[in-house]
């Protein structure tokens, strides 16, 4: 007899509509340590958590709910892993068995069976690392039930996705044993129809023919997330060759000679960095001799897009106290001529384009 077996999507995003509403309970709802009144009950009044079945006016009540859902996801994570061990039994027993001519007469059901073979589902590492989670929790669980000691919040988020997640790695399983079986039963009620089928043998048919559709339909949206998957993987292989070519064209400009003369007192290695104090340039001794810090024009305001910040890189660049080189331009914009002011706003849209570039190629200091 087959049956239907609720898809695996719905289960998975029960689980999470759980996990987020659960973990907006407030921890103080199940307080640890608070002991219990004489009928084993904490404060009557105290909110339930949302959406869940955990009273936390009754311990007893919470522990028997969490000690459920624990032995059923204890349940069907051993049923899981049976599945999973018994899988390739069933496979063989579809290409050795019964009907298995039937099957390989059939194109679109070998195509369906072919695809529920290689169908992504949970592994055996993944399923006995459920399992283990799963035990270590009913461990703590348990010794939480011994002194009557309430749940947390966290720890009711916890219990409950374990046996969403136990349910919905059984189901899956559950359903491609079902769906390997439905193909074998097709095939040969195909090969060798019935002339007066029962109800029963209609009511077979019914189910089986519903669940290869199934597979079906799996198929077809896993073929439509490959060519989704294939079609992202080529945009982004075209984003990256042109950041790539960005990239080139970015460091083919920041060494480029221009570039080298535009920015020639930042490129030279000096003893010192240059910060603002107040509306006065100071020039910080270092330890070592390097090119000017990026960071350091960034944090004295030199990158500014306005007048005060081309004043303060024009000091930046052309103080009398740095060595050569240096601009010889004054630090007033009072003294500037067209061409002053021109080639400061060049060097500052060089430094915020290309900075990040040249502090890559060493050119100037972090």
């Amino acid at each position: 007899m087959f049956f239907r077996v609720p898809t695996v999507v719905g289960v998975i995003a029960v689980c999470v509509a759980v996990s987020m509403l659960i973990t907006t309970v407030d921890n103080r709802i199940f307080r640890r340590g608070e002991a219990p009144s004489s009928t084993g009950t904490t404060n009557p009044s105290s909110p339930a958590a949302p959406g869940s079945s955990f009273t936390p006016g009754n311990i007893d009540d919470q522990h028997w709910e969490a000690d459920r859902l624990l032995r059923k996801a204890q349940s069907d994570g051993e049923a899981a892993s049976r599945l999973f061990s018994t899988w390739p039994d069933v496979l063989e027993s579809l290409k050795q068995g019964e009907g298995a001519d039937a099957i390989a007469a059939d194109p679109q059901l070998v195509e369906k069976l072919s695809f529920l073979t290689r169908d992504r589902r949970a592994s055996s590492e993944e399923i006995q690392s459920l399992n283990d989670r799963i035990l270590e929790v009913q461990k703590r669980f348990d010794e939480l039930s011994k002194h009557s000691t309430p749940l947390s919040a966290h720890e009711i988020v916890e219990i409950r996705e374990l046996q969403l997640a136990a349910e919905s790695v059984r189901s899956e399983w559950d359903s491609a044993h079902e769906q390997a079986r439905a193909v074998q039963h097709l095939a040969i009620s195909r090969m060798m129809p019935r002339r007066n089928p029962t109800l029963d043998e209609e009511l077979k048919e019914a189910n089986a023919s519903a669940l290869v559709e199934e597979i079906e339909q799996r198929r077809e949206i896993a073929a439509q997330r490959d060519v989704e998957r294939r079609a992202k993987m080529r945009e982004l292989e075209a984003k990256k060759r042109l950041e790539e070519e960005r990239q080139l064209e970015l460091e083919r400009r920041a060494t480029s000679p221009e570039i080298a003369s535009l920015l020639a007192p930042f490129l030279h290695s000096r003893d010192v960095q240059p910060r603002m104090s107040g509306g006065s340039l100071q020039l910080r001794r270092t330890f070592e001799s390097m090119p000017t810090s990026l960071s350091a024009l960034r944090g004295m305001g030199a990158l500014d897009k306005s007048n005060d910040g081309l004043k303060r890189l024009a000091k930046a660049g052309g103080d009398r106290k740095l060595s050569p080189p240096r601009w010889a331009v004054h630090s007033q914009p009072g003294n500037w001529s067209q061409a002053d002011k021109t080639m400061l706003q060049e060097a500052q849209a060089a430094l915020v384009e290309l900075g990040p570039t040249l502090v890559r190629l060493g050119r100037l200091s972090p």
